[in-house]
Order: C-alpha cells, then sequence, then structure tokens
C-alpha cells in the first residue's frame, strides 16, 4: 500500500569511476545504489583514469560490466585523453556500443575541433553529449549572484553556460548531428535549446534533481554538499527549469 509499480528507470548521467577511481564508487556499488533506487539501466561517464577514449578500455569496462544486477553502458570521450585535441576513433567505438561521446567535466573548447566531431558524430550516427560551459567564464565553484557575490566567493557566471550551448547547437544545425546538452542549469540556456528544438535541430537536454530541488536561496553555500559543476543557481532559474521539464522542453531528468 503507497507504492507505485513502474517500469525499471533509466539514469543517462551516472560516474560509476571505473576504471581508477574506484576510492569513489565503483561498477558494483552504482549498480546496487541504481537498483536500490528503482534504475535498471545506466549510462556511465567516460572521465575515469584512464578516460574511456580507446578500444581498449570501453572492452575492459564492458567486461566489468556483465554480471551486474542491472544493465551499464557507457559513454566514450570526445578527444583523446578529454584535452580537446585530437578525436577518438569514433566510428570503431561506437561499433563496440558506445552508447554516447562526451567530455565530460571539460567543454571542447576548440571550435574547429568541435566542428569536425559534429561532423563525424553524424556520419556515424553518434550523439554527442556536451558539457556545455565555457572554461574561461567557469573559474569557481559558485553561481553567480548577489548571494554569492557577498560571501567573497569565486563564481561559475551562467553565461558560460549559455554561450556553450548555443555554439553547440549552432554545430548541430550545421553538420546535422544528434547533440544532447548534460545538466543544464540556466534559464536563457533552455530558451537556445528550445529554439533549435523548434528548428528542427536535433538537441535534447537534462537536468539533475538538485537543480530542480535546490537554489541558492535555501542552501548553506559554505557546505561543501551543495558544490557541484555547473553550480546550484538562484531561485528564478530553479522555478524556470521546472517550468521547462513540465513543458517537454527539457526532456530527462538525470542524476550526474
Amino acid at each position: 500500500e503507497g507504492l507505485w509499480a513502474i517500469p525499471g528507470l533509466v539514469d543517462l548521467h551516472v560516474h560509476a569511476r571505473t576504471p581508477g577511481q574506484e576510492h569513489k564508487e565503483d561498477l558494483e556499488s552504482v549498480s546496487r545504489a541504481a537498483l536500490e533506487g528503482g534504475y535498471t539501466h545506466i549510462l556511465s561517464m567516460p572521465n575515469t583514469e584512464p578516460p574511456i577514449d580507446s578500444p581498449e578500455v570501453l572492452e575492459y569496462v564492458q567486461s566489468l560490466a556483465k554480471d551486474l544486477p542491472i544493465y551499464v553502458f557507457f559513454a566514450a570521450t570526445l578527444t583523446k585523453g578529454r584535452k580537446g585535441k585530437e578525436m577518438v576513433e569514433m566510428g570503431i567505438l561506437s561499433r563496440m556500443g558506445a552508447k554516447g561521446f562526451t567530455d565530460d567535466g571539460s567543454w571542447v573548447e576548440d571550435d574547429a575541433v568541435m566542428l569536425n566531431l559534429c561532423a563525424y558524430a553524424s556520419h556515424f550516427n553518434c550523439r554527442i553529449i556536451s558539457h556545455a560551459e565555457k572554461s574561461s567564464l567557469s573559474t569557481g565553484f559558485a553561481n553567480y549572484d548577489l548571494n554569492t557575490l557577498k560571501y567573497g566567493m569565486k563564481f561559475r557566471l551562467p553565461l558560460a553556460e549559455e554561450l556553450a550551448v548555443y555554439r553547440d547547437c549552432r554545430m548541430a544545425e550545421i553538420t546535422g548531428c544528434q547533440l544532447h546538452i548534460a545538466h543544464i542549469s540556466y534559464h536563457r540556456s533552455v530558451e537556445i535549446v528550445k529554439k533549435f528544438k523548434e528548428m528542427g535541430v536535433k538537441v535534447t537536454c537534462e537536468v539533475t534533481p538538485h537543480h530542480l530541488i535546490f537554489s541558492t536561496e535555501n542552501i548553506d553555500l559554505y557546505d561543501p554538499n551543495f558544490v557541484c559543476n555547473p553550480p546550484i543557481r538562484d531561485e528564478e532559474n530553479r522555478k524556470a527549469l521546472l517550468k521547462a521539464l513540465k513543458e517537454g522542453i527539457i526532456d530527462f531528468i538525470a542524476t550526474d
């Protein structure tokens, strides 16, 4: 009584931390946690040590996932070493089962490199997952608003996300590739995604539970539990994200 029976949930943005960061999480622990929460399929990000940027590393993590209680899929990096310079073997990794390509944790800053990546992704029918945040405007850890400024905190400008989202959507429009914007957090970014969707561009986006629930007005800004990337935004943005989710502009909730 009081329970819900639903299909198994899917989480498109998970950090299993294997290989190399098992002190934070591993495939077994993340699978158990997912199953407890009703998730039966998860997509693990490739910003590991070493990153999932080669057929050998992808094959290794896939072998570890065979006997887990849920289905674990893996994204591969966009560039070798997540350095934003040299493209990975996208065609081979896609055929091996990579379910997307992302330098998650970093944005591909070089426009020419990103355009080439989008063109290849279109050719191989792959999906690019963008951590859309321009690094030169993201030197701190807090949102840029009056609540953080008065404490003298280093901040991450919302403009960093807005500019990155626009560039990546524009490149998806030019090349015809499939683009997914990870952990969208700014209302102007949502407006950009909406515009490009209306133009027929193949773009989707996700939002995290913490960006839907919390705002800088209702958290302790010195509590490290609320430090995340992108940062928790103000109440105006929180309400805008919730509205966009209800309207179907935001496609998924992903835990990150």
